[in-house]
């Protein structure tokens, strides 16, 4: 029996596309664990899956003013138990310390490139998408260390019309602070959006539409006291933990 469908006149608003589509993936996750091996979907991924191999990757990191930790977060990459040819692209986001020299002398990354202002995060992943060559693209912050089994998990689970999303974990640093991938040196705040805001001037801005005459030195945090109020003095250590924590 054939099926033919025919598009609506109008596109369907996305919200109501989403909700007829549901968001049960459990059908999804026990095919590919059958075909793993019997290998649970949320657990570590073994260099041996036999599903590895099945699309190549392209780790894209976006990058700005990381230098005290990017060495660390390529030298886990680099430490990455797949077995097969993965690419590495890393974009300075116009970073004023050394993040680029880093990224270009590091023998795991393939292309670094730097963009020659400051545009934000989500412009560098795309150019980064743009220069991937893998199936599938990989995006990690320039301030993430991740566990050895990473890039099998993700070769071995995507495709053409999957998106996997995965979360950080902030662990204890009592308990890891001897661990290498935990630094010495202090992160930058001020190098987060969320702290300091430096829009570019004289360019049409995403979701607003306006466009700034005049440079804008924005500081969110500033205008509450939420930050202050809300967070006690071992949260606000967290803060600083959780940005260079495995």
């Amino acid at each position: 029996m054939g099926m033919v469908v025919t598009a609506p006149d109008q596109p369907v608003p996305l919200g109501e596309e989403l909700v007829r589509h549901g968001n049960d993936h459990g059908f999804s996750t026990r095919l590919w664990e059958a075909s793993a091996d019997g290998i649970g979907w949320h657990r570590p991924t073994p260099p041996d899956c036999r599903t590895a191999d099945a699309r190549t990757v392209t780790v894209v990191i976006p990058a700005h003013q990381v230098g005290y930790c990017l060495r660390t977060v390529l030298d886990a990459v680099d430490d990455q138990h797949h077995r097969y040819p993965f690419e590495v692209v890393v974009v300075d986001d116009a970073s004023t310390d050394d993040t680029f020299t880093i990224a270009t002398r590091h023998r795991r990354v393939d292309r670094a490139v730097r963009l020659p202002r400051r545009m934000g995060a989500a412009t560098a992943r795309n150019v980064g998408t743009v220069l991937a060559r893998g199936q599938t693209v990989l995006y990690l912050d320039g301030d993430m260390v991740v566990p050895r089994h990473v890039v099998t998990d993700v070769a071995a689970r995507a495709t053409d019309t999957s998106v996997l999303v995965g979360f950080r974990h902030n662990l204890p640093y009592e308990t890891y602070s001897r661990d290498p991938a935990i630094l010495d040196g202090t992160p930058h705040l001020g190098a987060d959006h969320r702290v300091v805001w430096r829009p570019p001037v004289d360019t049409v801005l995403p979701y607003s539409g306006i466009t700034l005459t005049e440079s804008l030195d924005g500081r969110p945090l500033d205008a509450s006291r939420d930050f202050v109020d809300l967070v006690d003095d071992a949260e606000k250590r967290e803060v600083v933990r959780c940005t260079t924590s495995p």
